[in-house]
């Protein structure tokens, strides 16, 4: 009786070894790619033959890292589950370290040309407000005109907020600023005319420093384009081989 309890005691201590065995080896480590699409969306995958040809060259793909595998994934298990980049392998890889210098996502190009369209806008309303000579009346108009158009400078800063680019954050900072003297002024503050004449020298530096952003943005825009031409004509210039070979079969 006892010689069978033992035994029964050992042969469970084996399975439970065995079990952990295999719920804790794992490869020593996997190579993690990251590949963006024609329409900038972003892909992950440990398995660099399942990236579409054309997009194995240039600017698309990055090997990001050779990481670890997580514990309890089998050795092909599918870190191209959830590929794209708000799936599993995501977290592991931040967006912006294999993001190409240089380039910006088709959000960063969106809120840079919204907020070079709301810049123009605004600069040549504070060169308009400029040139008025000041009466009581009129003051009152300005800081009505200058108010009406805090909701669209507010939308802009919340859109320059969401993008890392350091172009969007001294722009966002600029409207900070502005929004703020803004929302100071009221019809009724005590020498309205006085304070609106401080406001049209305020504005005149806010026009200068506008231009100056302007001109910051579309260098933006203007590399980035050039910076993704010049990669697609490299990628036509490196095509497949078997799409060289197919064309000379149909000569």
């Amino acid at each position: 009786m006892f010689n069978s309890n033992k035994l029964s005691f050992f042969k469970w201590v084996g399975i439970l070894c065995v079990f952990i065995f295999c719920f804790t080896v794992q490869p020593a480590s996997a190579k993690i790619y990251k590949w963006k699409d024609d329409t900038g969306k972003v892909f992950f995958t440990d398995d660099e033959s399942k990236i579409p040809a054309k997009f194995r060259k240039g600017t698309h793909i990055k090997k990001v890292r050779e990481v670890q595998p997580i514990r309890g994934s089998s050795a092909g298990g599918g870190s191209d589950k959830g590929a794209s980049s708000g799936g599993s392998a995501g977290p592991a890889v931040g967006e912006e370290e294999a993001k190409p210098e240089g380039i910006l996502s088709e959000k960063e190009k969106t809120v840079f040309k919204a907020a070079v369209a709301l810049l123009k806008k605004e600069a040549a309303k504070d060169g308009e407000i400029g040139k008025i000579v000041l009466n009581t009346r009129n003051a009152k108009n300005v800081v009505v005109q200058l108010q009406a158009a805090l909701p669209g400078k507010k939308k802009a800063l919340a859109d320059l907020e969401t993008v890392k680019a350091p172009e969007a954050g001294q722009t966002a900072s600029f409207l900070k600023t502005s929004i703020a003297a803004d929302e100071a002024l009221s019809v009724s503050m005590p020498r309205l005319k006085n304070q609106v004449a401080k406001t049209q020298a305020r504005l005149k530096g806010e026009m200068t420093k506008a231009n100056e952003l302007i001109a910051t943005l579309n260098a933006a825009l203007k590399k980035s384009d050039e910076v993704e031409a010049k990669a697609t004509a490299d990628q036509d210039a490196d095509g497949p081989p078997e799409k060289s070979a197919g064309k000379k079969g149909k000569k």
